[in-house]
C-alpha cells in the first residue's frame, strides 16, 4: 500500500481512489480513504470532526439504552376486573392475582385485634355490625319481617315498621262527660279522627256502620281533646246530643240518641 507524508501535498497523479492511510485518533489507529484525507488536507477538519462526535454520541446513547433497558422493572401483564398488583418473589418486577390468590396471600398474614374480634362474634347471615358504647364491634342480628332499623338506648335496633298507631275502645258518651285514654304512641299523636259506632239503627245508618265527625260540630256539640306523649283527655260538647251525623239517605244533619252511639278515637 502506498504511504505519504501527511503535511506534504500529494501528487494527485500518484492517487488512484483506492488508498488508505493511517491516522492516529487520540492514540487509537484508524484507517480512512484518500477522500477523507484530501478533505482534512484541504481544511475540512470540522466536518470530520462532526461526524466523529457523532459517532461516539451514538454509540454512547446506544450503551445508555442498553443499560436502561437492563436494570428497567418489566410490567406486568394486564389483569380483570378485581385483580390485585403485588411485587414479585424475586422484587425485581410485578405480577397480578386473581381473587383467590390474592386472599390465600392475606391469609398468611398475622391478623389484627379487631379481625380476632370479629372471628369471635360468630356472624351469621343478615348480621348487621356496630360500635358498642364501650367501643367494641358488636353485631345485631337480623330483624324479622316488617320491622325497621330505628335506635334504643343510642344503639341500632329493630323496631316496628310504619307508624304506631292507637284504637280506642267503644266510649259511651255523655253530655259535658270527660274521657281520658292512654295511647302507647311514645309520643304526642300526629293525626287524630273522632268516629261514631252506630250500636242502634238510627239516620239511615246500620249497626256497626262508623261515621266520621268533627271535633268542634256546633257550638255545645263535638269533643274537646288535648293530647300528651302517653294521653288522650277529651271532653264531650255539653248539648243533650253532642254529636250531629248525617242522614244516611239525604245527608241532612240530625241530632244522635247518645245511647244508639258509641265514640271511637284512633291516632297515629
Amino acid at each position: 500500500m502506498e504511504t505519504f507524508q501527511v503535511d506534504q501535498a500529494i501528487p494527485k497523479t500518484e492517487l488512484n481512489g483506492s488508498e488508505r492511510v493511517p491516522v492516529s485518533d487520540g492514540g487509537n489507529p484508524a484507517v480512512f480513504s484518500v477522500e477523507v484525507l484530501r478533505a482534512w488536507l484541504s481544511g475540512q477538519l470540522s466536518p470530520i470532526q462532526a461526524a466523529a462526535e457523532l459517532a461516539r454520541d451514538e454509540a454512547e446513547a446506544a450503551q445508555l439504552a442498553a443499560e436502561l433497558a437492563a436494570a428497567r422493572v418489566p410490567a406486568p401483564d394486564v389483569g380483570q376486573i378485581g385483580h390485585f398488583l403485588r411485587v414479585n418473589g424475586a422484587g425485581d418486577g410485578y405480577e397480578v392475582l386473581d381473587p383467590a390468590a390474592a386472599r390465600a396471600g392475606l391469609g398468611a398474614q398475622t391478623q389484627g385485634a379487631a379481625l380476632d374480634q370479629l372471628a369471635d362474634l360468630g356472624l351469621t347471615a343478615g348480621d348487621l355490625l356496630y360500635v358498642a358504647g364501650d367501643g367494641t364491634v358488636s353485631a345485631l342480628p337480623a330483624g324479622t319481617a316488617g320491622q325497621v332499623l330505628g335506635v334504643a338506648g343510642g344503639l341500632p335496633a329493630w323496631v316496628a315498621g310504619g307508624f304506631n298507631t292507637y284504637e280506642s275502645g267503644e266510649i259511651a258518651i255523655v253530655a259535658s262527660g270527660p274521657f281520658t285514654l292512654s295511647h302507647s304512641l311514645g309520643r304526642k299523636p300526629l293525626v287524630m279522627g273522632l268516629y261514631l259506632r252506630c250500636k242502634t239503627a238510627e239516620a239511615g245508618w246500620s249497626v256497626g256502620d262508623e261515621v266520621a265527625v268533627s271535633f268542634q260540630q256546633t257550638t255545645n256539640q263535638g269533643a274537646g281533646i288535648r293530647t300528651t306523649d302517653t294521653q288522650i283527655i277529651g271532653r264531650f260538647g255539653s248539648a243533650s246530643s253532642p254529636f250531629i251525623v248525617p242522614v244516611a239517605s239525604t245527608g241532612s244533619g240530625q241530632n244522635i240518641t247518645v245511647a244508639y252511639w258509641a265514640l271511637i278515637v284512633r291516632a297515629l
